[in-house]
């Protein structure tokens, strides 16, 4: 046993293990809405996930019903629209997305609240979301694309 743990060691200084410690850079999301178009966003980001070099993770779903505060989806809490410009600042948000065929969508308000934040530029995209997951896979790899910050 101690053996396999040396040989292990060993490979990681000699720089053939490197990829085991390497972290790949965390984009934060926020998701708007909660309905069947961000379950589907949600789980074709995580297939994506899987192969990209970057890792995309929804920080926080909103959702403007009461009931709904502070359930979790795909390990995300649900927060009203009223703590979106908090969760931008805590989480340093690149990316909010708003999908067609979701009923809410951020008030005019809130984008003007985090466009004045003047350390973060976060931006919206927003996403038509079908049925057939390889167009909306190639559609969604496109869209994140450009956005991962420096």
């Amino acid at each position: 046993m101690i053996k396999h743990v040396l040989h292990f060691l060993k490979a990681i200084a000699s720089g053939s293990g490197r990829w085991l410690f390497q972290a790949r850079p965390i984009v934060p999301i926020i998701v708007v809405g909660i309905e069947y178009a961000s379950h589907r966003f949600a789980t074709l980001l995580q297939t994506l996930n899987k192969h990209h070099s970057v890792q995309y993770q929804i920080m926080a779903f909103v959702d403007d019903n009461p009931w709904h505060k502070k359930v979790e989806l795909f390990s995300a809490k649900v927060h009203p629209e009223s703590d979106v410009l908090s969760l931008v600042r805590k989480h340093s948000v690149a990316i909010i997305i708003e999908l067609e065929g979701e009923r809410l969508t951020l008030s005019h308000e809130v984008w003007q609240a985090i466009c004045a934040l003047p350390e973060k530029d976060a931006t919206c995209i927003k996403l038509t979301i079908k049925k057939d997951s390889l167009e909306d896979l190639a559609a969604l790899q496109h869209a994140l694309e450009g956005t991962v910050p420096s």
